[in-house]
């Protein structure tokens, strides 16, 4: 863009510095000439001058207003992608400055969201200071029993080490002892009491209760006087489920997209040779991500991990020898991919990888449906510099963790697809067939993704 700029401010230079010239020359000439032949050329001198002038003026304030403009649309750009649930701070601003009245106006707006953040989030610390009182100690756990809240007070009693947000429940609870306690619970449909075998052998009298439907659980234990009650850590998001999916087609909404997000880390690039070591992914249902129906799994390739490759995931031979082969694993990826839309960046990479690792392991897998962040975000034309990972979730307000390992990168793309789906909504395309189409406009892409051989056992 700034290199357009400069040429259309040359070439105006240039026009203006070619009329002046031509002026000079009408100026000499005009010496010679009659007077009605010299007021001709006095004429043109002015008209020249004028032009000389008038046209890098014009050309500085037009390129001023165009900066304007682009910059208005870029931030448009941004108040569209924050339409999504997703996303909770302003993205950044594309490479290059801004001008000073749409950095003001972009700074007001980001001020706002920070505003109306703190407000939402007033209520979550106050119930944190409630729970903090409680000498009880609280566990929140999932239907699968992954540790959503947890107090201070539960920490100390069962060993915070093997409770923690994230964790399974069942790494410091018997699984046998909540399992029947839970049954006793729904059957009652009230809190039932029990006795949980903890961490060491223990036996704590508690109170289960279960929440909504298949949601998760509320274990509450019986005060010690050598537990206190304290902060509160949570993620409660991690008690919600995807809906089942249902049919889809060509007319089914983005919003409303059953989808799993995953990525590979392999071998090496070379599709035919090279084989998966690790995969990740996470369910997503329109732009809503449910961190808690996630898979990372590392894979025994069967062979030597180069050097090349382990430089760049971290991934070593000794890390995958006590790994599963793909067709070990297979069981927990195949439920995952049933039923719903997969998406990756540079999807077809992966794809290709997953058709050669299940062909050699006598599988019969035929992938679903499928969308690549990188193809969609190349025919919105974002106007960066670059389409890798790392610039376009910059450029969407994606904070980037765990790069280049399968669940990490795997995590990030979800977030960055949840962005896109209003971006192309914006452009009109709402629809599952409208973005399988439209993402092919890039065929100068498809094109280099054929060559590399992805879609050769990939296309759809």
């Amino acid at each position: 863009m700034k290199n357009r700029h400069r040429l259309r401010l040359f070439l105006l230079y240039a026009a203006g510095g070619l009329a002046a010239a031509l002026a000079v020359l009408v100026l000499i000439e005009s010496a010679w000439a009659t007077p009605a032949t010299a007021l001709t050329h006095f004429t043109l001198l002015l008209a020249g001058l004028v032009l000389a002038i008038g046209l890098p003026a014009l050309l500085i304030v037009g390129t001023q207003i165009g900066r304007v403009f682009h910059a208005l649309e870029r931030l448009r750009g941004f108040i569209v992608t924050m339409q999504t649930d997703a996303v909770d701070t302003m993205p950044a601003p594309l490479p290059g400055s801004l001008p000073v009245e749409v950095q003001r106006l972009l700074d007001a707006i980001d001020g706002l969201i920070g505003g109306r953040l703190e407000q939402q989030a007033l209520p979550v610390r106050q119930l944190e200071e409630v729970l903090g009182s409680i000498p009880d100690a609280i566990i929140v756990v999932s239907h699968s029993g992954l540790v959503g809240l947890v107090n201070e007070a539960a920490q100390r009693l069962l060993g915070e080490e093997a409770l923690a947000v994230g964790t399974s429940i069942y790494d410091a609870v018997s699984s046998s002892d909540l399992e029947a306690a839970l049954a006793a619970a729904r059957t009652e449909r009230a809190p039932a009491p029990a006795d949980l075998t903890v961490t060491g052998g223990r036996v704590l009298r508690a109170r289960v209760a279960t929440v909504g439907e298949n949601r998760g659980a509320v274990l509450v234990f019986e005060p010690s006087e050598s537990v206190s009650s304290g902060d509160v850590h949570h993620a409660l998001h991690l008690l919600d489920s995807p809906p089942t999916p249902g049919k889809i087609g060509d007319d089914t909404s983005l919003a409303d997209l059953p989808v799993f997000v995953f990525d590979l880390e392999t071998t090496g690039l070379d599709v035919a040779r090279d084989r998966p070591i690790s995969i990740g992914g996470v369910r997503l249902h329109g732009g809503t991500i449910y961190r808690a129906a996630t898979i990372d799994r590392l894979v025994n390739p069967g062979l030597p991990i180069p050097p090349r490759s382990t430089a760049i995931h971290g991934i070593t031979d000794d890390m995958v020898a006590g790994a599963g082969s793909f067709q070990d694993i297979w069981t927990d990826i195949e439920p995952l991919m049933q039923g719903v839309v997969l998406v990756g960046h540079n999807v077809g990479f992966d794809i290709a990888h997953m058709r050669s690792a299940a062909a050699r392991a006598d599988i019969a897998w035929s992938p679903p449906e499928f969308l690549c962040t990188y193809l969609l975000a190349a025919a919105l034309d974002l106007g960066l510099p670059s389409l890798g990972l790392d610039s376009l979730a910059g450029a969407l307000g994606v904070q980037v963790r765990g790069r280049h390992t399968a669940l990490g990168d795997a995590l990030v793309t979800a977030e960055v697809f949840a962005r896109l789906i209003p971006r192309l909504a914006d452009a009109g395309v709402t629809t599952l067939g409208a973005a399988r189409t439209f993402a092919r406009r890039r065929r100068d892409l498809l094109k280099q993704q054929t060559d590399a051989g992805w879609w050769t056992v990939a296309s759809r």
